[in-house]
């Protein structure tokens, strides 16, 4: 009896692949060095953040600015999300979507070119200060959140 093709599949997944893990070693890394890229820069506009554990999502939150949030008609994390998306093209998903309870969102850190990032990164080319050279969209969208708060400090 021969066995069938998804045991053949399972033995090469439970085998040690060199390739894949140095793979899997340089994905983590990059997705850090954006992930301190973004938290600095939302931190720096005046966003509380926890720094993030993970490396594809973080959570910033604006309770410290309800009240100046409620001025111009935000009382609620759906409405920062609609104020985001329709206002300065930024899509995020409000904290209450991840049973948290304050003035928050959750934005992703994967909006680039991975294959370009990850060359970049072989070479020796990718740190934190040339993030917005090769991360142009998620930087245009980091930019975008700071206008936003920016306009709310007015």
């Amino acid at each position: 009896m021969c066995p069938d093709p998804i045991q053949h599949a399972a033995i090469a997944g439970y085998q040690v692949n060199e390739e894949i893990d140095s793979f899997i070693k340089n994905s983590r890394e990059i997705h850090h060095l954006i992930s301190d890229y973004v938290y600095n820069e939302m931190i720096n506009s005046g966003y509380a953040i926890e720094r993030p554990e993970g490396t594809f999502y973080i959570y910033p939150n604006l309770d410290h600015r309800k009240e100046d949030l409620a001025k111009i008609g935000m009382k609620t994390p759906k409405d920062l999300e609609w104020h985001l998306m329709n206002n300065f093209n930024v899509a995020v998903l409000s904290a209450t979507s991840f049973g948290m309870d304050n003035m928050g969102f959750r934005l992703s850190l994967v909006d680039y070119d991975g294959k370009k990032v990850m060359e970049k990164y072989n070479e020796g080319l990718l740190d934190t200060d040339s993030i917005p050279k090769y991360c142009s969209n998620l930087v245009d969208g980091i930019n975008r959140l700071k206008m936003f708060i920016q306009k709310l400090s007015m």
